[in-house]
């Protein structure tokens, strides 16, 4: 965990990581979706986010052998300013041309060393102190460094069957691939110190990237204006917007997304906002009122609300989401209320918008865990009527919820 004399703290919870390999008989976990080659080694690029196999993070099980990050050789001084604490790094070239796998001298160009800057001559070092692969294809390089670790012949988890497909039609024709997406996410479950802390920062810059939007609301805009502000709130917040759901009146109860639709004075306002700070997730939900809203309206956002006080009273690992979930519609049904609360949805929040095990589907039930971020979604939509959210961030602990967000839940009355 050390590069030069700098320590660097995994973002990956390692224990766990060694924990999920130990209960699934795995060898190694060999990453190569960007989400997981980012959670086990730090590793960080642009390109990896938008081009499919371009680093792999492998980490074996005997923790005597050599945790490795593979990257291309242009994204090598990305680590400069965010170093891997894996302890090998391999680095290649691809040339269609070449060998399917040889070790090559990868250096960059240089017209005059004593004109290098400080960046330039730390970089020239990296490369200078790293391995490179010279190979045709990602699979070939892929190959070459697991047959390094001794992992042929071996159980792998690997994150993209396709991937493992292409590796078995070639050198690791006798390794068994497992598939390890849901393992991942089952590992990413319970969040690090370090993850928590960016996870607050996304919640925080999400909660007001939506202020942003709750405060352009007024009659006569247009929804597509209020999610336009969302979206320009979120990338001045430094984040990357995914989308501002679900709207008002009619559109927001039938979901039909329609962009031109006008705020009008007695309408509800469904609000989920969601995007990405430093790849993790925020995401949280508010209703507004275009006006004093009717008694109805309070009567059923007050027994929405007082279920989620409720839920955040008894809420302790070892539960379940859907004993959480059950709790919640009860709480709501025994206000009385003539709208009812029908569905409340827990899911863990991470580097995914759920990031819990889905190897049945998204909306899967799953333990919930000390340390695991949670969100809860309760979205009330009734046709002729209109729809409201309530949605939160915190971090389950086992003295009570630990907040990401505001937790400010208060009907929202716009113009008021």
């Amino acid at each position: 965990m050390v590069e030069g004399k700098q320590v660097v703290e995994p973002l990956c919870n390692l224990e766990r990581a060694y924990w999920g390999m130990d209960k699934h008989g795995l060898d190694a976990l060999c990453a190569v979706d960007a989400r997981n080659v980012y959670y086990l080694s730090n590793f960080d690029s642009n390109i990896m986010w938008n081009w499919t196999w371009v680093a792999f993070a492998v980490l074996p099980r005997d923790r005597q052998s050599v945790p490795t990050l593979v990257c291309s050789g242009l994204d090598l001084p990305t680590l400069l300013a965010n170093p891997t604490w894996m302890s090998d790094i391999r680095i290649y070239a691809l040339n269609q041309s070449a060998p399917e796998t040889a070790e090559i001298s990868f250096r960059p160009a240089v017209f005059d060393e004593s004109a290098l800057g400080d960046i330039e001559a730390k970089a020239l070092d990296l490369y200078d102190a790293t391995r490179a692969i010279g190979a045709r294809d990602p699979d070939s390089v892929l190959s070459t460094v697991l047959a390094e670790l001794n992992l042929a012949g071996k159980a792998v988890g690997i994150d993209d069957m396709r991937m493992a497909g292409r590796l078995n039609a070639g050198a690791m024709a006798r390794t068994r691939f497992v598939d390890s997406r849901d393992i991942m996410r089952e590992i990413r479950l319970i969040k690090t110190p370090r993850e928590i802390e960016l996870m607050r920062d996304a919640a925080v810059r999400n909660e007001r990237s939506l202020q942003a939007a709750i405060d352009a609301t007024e009659p006569g805009i247009l929804w597509r204006d209020i999610v336009e502000a969302f979206k320009i709130a979120t990338i001045r917040e430094g984040g990357s917007p995914t989308y501002l759901i679900r709207g008002a009146g009619e559109l927001a109860a039938a979901r039909t997304q329609v962009s031109d639709y006008a705020i009008k004075s007695g309408d509800l306002i469904f609000y989920d906002a969601l995007a990405t700070y430093r790849h993790y997730h925020g995401d949280i939900g508010r209703t507004g009122y275009v006006g004093e809203a009717p008694s109805d309206v309070h009567r059923s956002f007050s027994a929405m609300r007082a279920a989620w006080d409720d839920a955040c009273r008894t809420m302790r690992p070892g539960m379940r989401a859907s004993e959480l979930s059950e709790q919640i519609k009860e709480t709501v049904r025994k206000a009385g209320t003539e709208h009812a609360l029908r569905t409340a949805t827990p899911h863990s929040l991470g580097l995914e918008h759920f990031d819990h095990p889905q190897d049945q589907n998204f909306y899967q039930d799953f333990v919930i865990e000390e340390g695991c971020v949670l969100n809860v979604d309760m979205p009330h939509v009734e046709f002729g009527w209109g729809s409201m959210h309530l949605e939160d961030t915190v971090v389950v602990r086992a003295d009570g919820p630990e907040f990401l967000t505001s937790n400010r839940t208060n009907l929202v009355e716009i113009g008021v």
